[in-house]
């Protein structure tokens, strides 16, 4: 699959498992490319800047941005698995 936003150094990454994040679980199924896409999609003006700063953010930055808004990552990787449908 090509990554439909661009450059984007997470879209290689091994993700296979699910993860917590506090009291979120992430679907680790769903490339973050994908998640970004949808945000982009699909979000407000503050999740789409969250898109924009995690497709040029580097592995650490990803992770942060992760742990810091686990409900918006949560919410639209179960966008981008929909809309693999």
């Amino acid at each position: 699959m090509t990554d439909p936003v661009g450059s984007c150094p997470h879209c290689s990454a091994d993700q296979a498992r699910d993860i917590e994040v506090g009291d979120t679980v992430i679907d680790q199924s769903v490339k973050d490319y994908e998640v970004i896409a949808a945000m982009r999609a699909f979000g407000g003006g503050f999740a789409s800047a969250l898109a924009e700063a995690a497709r040029h953010a580097g592995e650490d930055n990803l992770r942060r941005i992760k742990e810091a808004w686990p409900d918006y990552w949560s919410k639209y990787t179960k966008m981008a698995k929909a809309m693999r449908k």
